[in-house]
């Protein structure tokens, strides 16, 4: 699982050991880059860490609720006589599994969300510092924040346009857009459906599903799992390890 959560890492590191300058200026940018990428590496594998521990409480708490309506229900199974007292009992002991399902599923979606917009909040200093970075080592005058636009869309324009590298092509940079789209709605919109295709889109291409906010709810909302968030997280790795610039062209 860590070795998935280190390309970046990786990359910088290449570079900062394969690069043959004298230049003071060039080798302390690439350690920055070096130093940047430890930090990330290190935020991922903790937000991941957390992910794992998060899932085997709700695995743990759904497992303890089976059992125990389990229990619950071999022992109407086993009456002998179908009386008023115990179909009432079992009712009660259907509608509290119904809303433990209801529960755990938002409270899961309540915990994804938080380390969802964490990483991305991340992701966004990470792509902007790696600009500053790029800045500094051609001698531009204009920082990213001159360009029209904000968040990931502007760092990865600026990076092209500072250092060549173009990753708006590939399927891992698709896939973080979509997850942009994500994260507007649920910034935005707290999480709720709608039927934009953009957002239709995304939530098709990342594999997400929608729940009803509560039982009483009408809202569908937009159920970010736990799993989704681990995707995301090395996705995240992915896509930075593709701003490292080769060592050719520090300079």
């Amino acid at each position: 699982m860590s070795n998935r959560l280190k390309e970046f890492l990786a990359e910088a590191n290449y570079v900062n050991l394969a690069l043959e300058t004298e230049d003071e200026r060039i080798i302390g940018l690439t350690k920055d880059l070096c130093y940047l990428s430890h930090n990330v590496s290190a935020r991922l594998l903790y937000y991941y860490t957390l992910c794992n521990k998060l899932q085997n409480v709700f695995l743990e708490e759904r497992n303890e609720f089976e059992l125990m309506y389990a229990e619950v229900d071999n022992k109407s199974n086993d009456a002998t006589e179908i009386s008023f007292d115990s179909e009432i009992t079992k009712s009660r002991s259907l509608e509290r599994q119904w809303l433990f399902g209801e529960a755990t599923e938002v409270q899961e979606a309540a915990v994804s969300i938080g380390v969802y917009l964490k990483a991305y909040a991340m992701l966004e200093d990470v792509l902007n510092e790696i600009c500053n970075i790029y800045q500094e080592l051609k001698g531009l005058s204009a920082s990213y924040r001159e360009l029209d636009g904000g968040g990931i869309v502007r760092a990865s324009l600026y990076i092209k346009n500072a250092v060549g590298i173009n990753s708006s092509l590939s399927r891992d940079w698709q896939l973080l857009r979509h997850w942009n789209t994500i994260r507007n709605q649920v910034m935005h919109e707290d999480a709720k459906m709608n039927s934009n295709p953009k957002l239709l889109e995304s939530i098709n291409m990342l594999g997400i599903n929608s729940i009803r906010d509560t039982t009483i709810g009408k809202t569908e909302v937009i159920n970010i799992t736990l799993q989704n968030v681990k995707d995301f997280l090395i996705l995240i790795d992915k896509c930075l390890s593709a701003f490292v610039l080769h060592e050719d062209y520090w300079e």
